[in-house]
């Protein structure tokens, strides 16, 4: 006998008000609990479900849609029922055999719902007696709303549009004064001659047609000096390896693992933040940290429940995640499995969370225990006939049983298992696996389950690494062995998804991976084109119909390094998609714009050694907010301390420091670079450059673009930047992209040898200025910052000094930018003009200038030039200004919103709209080994966008008052000279002078 114990929960939203409930999902919701013969059933049962009237006699929908007169339906919806408790959406559509429930069935007065289940033993029999669908379901108050009761919170955006508005419904008396702004109104919907008699509009256009039409006239010209902050991009998670990843139904959640920051020891750090990635939209979005699991750097593991995710640990604790509401809940204690170092295996039955296995520091063990996540708790399992103590196995889960296999017996002995046993946690009890035809031992290979076999493959034994593999099949005890032909390559950090007829193995070392067809024992390659880079230590996860590759460590040449990007492989088109990524935070590389976006590429994120150096990049499209990795094929080596150029179409890249790769394909040690390479981002290639008569291996130079040429010159030999004699240079080199040939720069009359100069090209010559030189003083040579400088000219090939008169005195770690007619050079609180067609010089004011370290960036707006960071915590407030040439003026810029300025090492470039930084370390230096590496980019746009306002009628002067919004800013007016009402965030621009015609003669 069956029968429903209670219901749980029966919420709907299937109001005859459809206005009211737009946009909320046509389900019903629905709970409840099932038992056979009075003990809660558990497993895959099949239900039924009918909406049927008060005596049953007739139906007015089904899930399938064949049910009439309150019969059965022909078609079930399967459904997972655990301690009896089971849950639907009742007119979900994405289920299977699940039809749409319209609206119009609750215009009768008594509907009640109808359930069939079947066990799989008894057959379906029908559950008594009906519910009946009352109060919730029906929102009875929507028969009969009460005038105020629909405000205009209750209304979701774009609700009431005005095909559902009878005409003369709205009136101006109910309409709230000052309810309907700009904003409100789309272009054009208020004819401009229904602005009142003394209104003004502020327009973009200097002649605005519509408005002189309508009796305006121009009064003049409004001029802003707002500057504001704001986030760009979107959201991707840190960079990380040996995080935990499942797969809800809809999205992929990451967690934890290690990095990117590191230690003083030099390793990664581990983290306990995460993200959910929808790959239907390609984007991510941070789940909350709030009561999230302790960092660890030793082994977790994780399972989806079909609500949660269970994330266990190592050490022996544990959390679940709920992403509906985005919070954390304890995993308790009581009863749990014991700290172990790792090794551990992991399966979701269903119901229960089972871990077990795992190394007790030296010795594998044979214990575990299952987690309830309904009742919080634990239960060992048996250790009576369970197999030999192991880590590093496998685990997965058949239905009913557990099956564990391989692994190590210690980490001293290296005893590698071939054997196995399957666990029955109904009946808490272990059964042998047969050893006949496994295959041989072996520990950190891939297994799947494919509904009836278990596939085993690849792993280490003592041989290394092998390709081989079995098939276990439960029901008879036996294995069958995997083919060899076409085989995935051999090698370490491979993992496996089954994807419904096919075992896909992916092996990240080697960035390339195989599918495995049970059926005809066939292996198939699995296309690289596109692919995720070579990486150890992610994830994989099977999405329904995509293998997602995501995180990881870098290996080979980009061994260091770590991931936040990620592809997507389906096997149908045998196509990869890039998952959406930010580049991973770094500092001392180099950014430019190339008029739609800004590529930035290379640099560092340690500079302690030769891991760390990057040579990965991303293009950032302003437009979209969407970033693009640029591609690894051919790309330069690793490096950082290099320089790049615009020269319309492509990016070059030289010089540089990085590890060295002369004797191996992983990062030697440091060196300094004479070779790079050309970016081309409209096909996403690079193209290497020609080494024969390039300038001698260098860092600390500098590189600017003259139009048909680069230009390299000076900078320093020694990778570590420890200034001597031999390693200053006064040299250069000029790069022809048309022919990739280089030709010399001369050194007669060039500046003496330095490092950490400026060059700038102004239209026919380069100017290179300042920089760390080195003086010799009473026979002892020292490092000194130089004040001295020269202009080159390519078409001579010929030096002119820069005269010194009036010139900036030597400082360290200047900046400088080229306005069209003048050189602007700046550090902290000194700066000056240098003039070169009169070579001379003139001096700025510092007053009202930002206080800045070495570190800080500089860019020219086409007005004014903008410095920026590299500040003390306590002058954040002076991390930025703005300098007029033509004013001989600072203004600082603005602190809201503004990312951290205590960073160095960070680029800027200007967009035509606004400055746009990346990057950068929050400890000051030219190189230093910093512990947090900054990601978030932002923009400081220039400029205030003025919305369409209008004044008292009665004023005839006013004064401009403008406050920072975000998306758009607005204007008040005022009569005063100082408006007592003024908020803070507001600022006076100026006076404004209107009129329109008929308001005077």
């Amino acid at each position: 006998m069956m029968r429903i114990a209670r219901l749980l929960l029966f919420t709907v939203c299937l109001s005859t008000l459809n206005q009211l409930c737009a946009q909320v999902p046509q389900l019903i919701n629905f709970q409840g609990r099932v038992a056979v013969d009075g003990v809660n059933f558990n497993g895959a049962g099949e239900f039924k479900f009918a909406l049927v009237n008060g005596d049953g006699s007739s139906s007015f929908w089904s899930n399938d849609g064949s049910s009439a007169n309150g019969n059965e339906p022909s078609n079930a919806v399967p459904i997972t029922v655990s301690q009896g408790l089971y849950a639907v959406l009742l007119g979900d559509a994405t289920l299977t055999n699940m039809t749409p429930i319209s609206a119009a069935i609750f215009t009768n007065s008594d509907v009640r719902l109808r359930i069939w289940f079947n066990d799989g033993t008894n057959g379906f029999q029908q559950l008594s007696p009906d519910q009946r669908i009352a109060a919730v379901g029906y929102a009875m108050m929507a028969a009969n709303v009460a005038d105020g009761v629909v405000t205009s919170a209750k209304l979701a955006d774009g609700a009431v549009t005005s095909g559902k508005l009878a005409a003369g419904a709205v009136t101006a008396t109910s309409i709230a004064p000052h309810s309907i702004g700009s904003a409100q109104l789309a272009t054009n919907a208020a004819a401009d001659s229904l602005h009142d008699s003394g209104g003004l509009v502020l327009s973009d256009q200097s002649n605005a047609a519509n408005l002189l039409n309508a009796g305006y006239i121009r009064i003049g010209q409004v001029t802003t000096d707002v500057d504001y902050w704001r986030q760009v991009g979107v959201f991707t998670p840190a960079a990380r390896y040996g995080h935990t990843a499942v797969w809800t139904g809809s999205e992929m959640i990451i967690w934890g693992g290690n990095g990117p920051q590191k230690a003083m020891d030099g390793y990664y750090l581990p983290v306990n933040t995460g993200a959910r990635y929808n790959p239907a939209t390609d984007t991510w979005t941070a789940i909350s940290t709030n009561g999230a699991p302790l960092a660890i750097t030793r082994p977790k593991v994780a399972a989806w429940t079909g609500w949660e995710m269970i994330v266990w640990k190592a050490d022996g604790s544990g959390s679940r995640y709920n992403p509906v509401g985005d919070f954390w809940r304890p995993v308790s204690m009581s009863n749990a499995p014991p700290f172990v170092f790792g090794g551990i295996s992991a399966v979701w039955t269903g119901s229960e969370f089972i871990i077990w296995g795992g190394n007790n520091g030296s010795t594998g063990i044979n214990t575990g225990a299952r987690y309830n996540p309904l009742q919080d708790t634990w239960t060992p399992t048996s250790t009576n006939g369970a197999p030999t103590g192991r880590l590093d196995h496998t685990a997965v889960w058949s239905g009913n049983e557990m099956i564990v296999w391989g692994g190590l017996t210690s980490t001293a002995n290296f005893g590698y298992l071939n054997t196995g046993a399957r666990y029955n946690p109904a009946a808490d009890t272990w059964r042998p696996m047969t050893r006949v035809n496994a295959p041989t031992g072996r520990s950190s290979h891939a297994a799947v389950w494919t509904g009836n076999e278990m596939i085993v493959w690849g792993g280490l034994n003592n041989n290394g690494f092998v390709n081989t593999g079995g098939r276990y099949n439960p029901a008879t005890d036996s294995w069958i062995s995997t083919s060899l032909l076409n085989a995935p390559s051999l090698d370490a950090s491979s993992s496996a998804v089954w994807s419904g007829n096919e075992m896909i193995v992916w092996n990240g070392n080697l960035a390339s991976g195989a599918r495995y067809n049970p059926v005809t024992n066939g292996w198939t390659q699995v296309r690289t084109n596109n692919a995720p880079s070579a990486r150890s230590s992610f994830s994989a996860v099977w999405s329904g119909n995509e293998m997602i590759v995501w995180g990881g460590s870098g290996v080979g040449r980009s061994q260091g390094q770590l991931f936040n990007s990620g592809g997507r492989y389906n096997p149908l088109t045998g196509a990869w998609l890039a998952t959406s990524a930010n580049p991973v935070g770094r500092a001392n590389h180099t950014a430019i714009w190339t008029g739609a976006e800004m590529i930035i590429w290379g640099g560092q994120t340690n500079a302690s050694d030769q891991f760390g150096r990057l040579n990965t990049g991303g293009r950032f499209n302003l437009a979209t907010g969407r970033w693009t990795p640029t591609s690894l094929i051919n790309a330069p080596s690793p490096r950082s301390g290099h320089t790049a150029v615009w020269t319309g179409n492509e990016m070059i890249v030289w010089g540089g420091v990085g590890p060295n790769f002369r004797f191996s394909n992983e990062p030697g040690p440091l060196e300094t670079k004479n070779n790079g390479g050309r970016y081309n981002p409209a096909r996403d290639q690079w193209t290497s450059i020609e080494t024969n008569e390039a300038p001698v291996a260098r860092t600390g130079h500098t590189a600017v673009w003259t139009g048909n040429e680069m230009i390299v010159w000076g900078g320093a030999t020694n990778s570590s930047l420890q200034l001597s004699g031999g390693s200053l240079l006064n040299s250069g080199g000029r790069y022809e992209p048309d022919l990739n040939a280089w030709a010399s720069t001369t050194s007669s009359g060039a500046p003496t040898a330095r490092t950490q100069h400026s060059a700038l090209w102004t239209g026919d010559e380069m100017i290179v200025w300042g920089g760390l030189g080195l003086a010799t003083t009473n026979v002892l040579t020292q490092p000194r910052y130089l004040n001295t400088g020269a202009r080159y000219f390519p078409n001579l090939n010929t030096w002119i000094a820069t005269s010194t008169n009036g010139a900036l005195q030597p400082l360290a770690a200047h900046t400088a930018v080229w306005t069209g007619n003048e050189m602007i050079a700046w550090y902290s609180k000194a700066g000056a003009r240098y003039f070169p067609a009169t070579d001379s010089w003139l001096p700025m004011k510092a007053i009202g200038a930002p206080i800045a370290n070495p570190g800080y960036t500089a860019v020219w707006t086409g007005t004014e030039m903008i410095v920026w960071g590299a500040v003390t915590s306590d002058s954040k407030h002076k991390a930025g200004g703005r300098y007029n040439p033509a004013a001989d003026a600072w203004t600082l810029t603005s602190t809201e919103g503004m990312p951290n300025g205590n960073r160095s090492g960070h680029t800027a470039v200007w967009t035509g709209s606004g400055m746009m930084i990346f990057g950068g370390t929050e400890s000051p230096g030219t190189f230093p080994d910093a512990q947090e590496r900054i990601s978030a980019e932002a923009s400081a746009s220039l400029g205030l966008e003025l919305t369409a306002c209008r004044s008292h009628p009665d004023h005839t002067r006013q004064r401009c008052l403008a406050r920072q919004h975000r998306p758009r800013n607005s204007v008040t007016f005022s009569e005063s000279e100082v408006a007592s009402h003024e908020p803070p965030s507001f600022v006076a621009l100026g006076q404004c002078d209107f009129l329109r015609r008929g308001d005077c003669d």
